[in-house]
């Protein structure tokens, strides 16, 4: 499984833009309860600004610094605030809740993939889309890392999700999740910060 991802600054804000529409289809529909998060306050994968190093990590920051991204899993499973709107299967969430809490995922960096796999199953990309796109991905990936430097961050996120469940692995790679990097990028500093503990 290779994850995907697309990281300039025009897929960046297509993104973000994806994630407001939603939102605000969301609110109109009257399935979401909570009210529109302001760019500031939105999960860091979905700002438009681009950070300066892109491998510097979230999980560091306090609660107060960013409030979206804490750098300690809750207490319980149930306290994951995510949703999978339009495409809500209570038992993927459930089974969701309980892979983020068993690796212990930071509540904003489970909130964001949540979020993003919405954004990805509305977007319905064809397996020849999406294959397109892991390419892409890998091949960027691959030459900020070097090729050694890949494939160990990416089986380092393997090895975890192996962990957790193998129907982990199968989410994101049906979802197209494992397309995003945004989401490679975030799951390799999460698998790294494990295995510096």
């Amino acid at each position: 499984m290779t994850f995907r991802f697309d990281s300039d600054e025009d897929n960046e804000r297509a993104v973000f833009d994806a994630f407001k529409k939603a939102q605000r289809l969301k609110r109109s529909q009257n399935e979401a309860t909570e009210s529109e998060m302001s760019e500031e306050e939105s999960p860091a994968i979905f700002k438009h600004e681009v950070v300066s190093d892109p491998d510097k990590t979230d999980l560091g920051q306090s609660p107060k610094e960013n409030p979206v991204a804490e750098p300690v899993a809750p207490g319980s499973p149930d306290e994951y605030l995510i949703s999978f709107g339009d495409h809500h299967d209570s038992n993927l969430e459930k089974k969701a809740r309980e892979w983020f809490y068993q690796v212990g995922l930071p509540i904003g960096t489970a909130k964001a993939i949540s979020s993003l796999h919405n954004l990805r199953m509305e977007q319905e990309l064809s397996a020849v889309e999406l294959e397109q796109e892991r390419l892409s991905v890998e091949r960027r990936l691959r030459g900020e890392w070097g090729d050694i430097n890949f494939e160990k961050r990416i089986g380092m996120v393997r090895e975890l999700l192996r962990k957790v469940s193998p129907e982990a692995i199968t989410l994101l790679e049906q979802s197209g999740l494992g397309n995003d990097e945004h989401m490679i990028r975030r799951l390799v500093r999460f698998a790294e910060s494990k295995v510096v503990r």
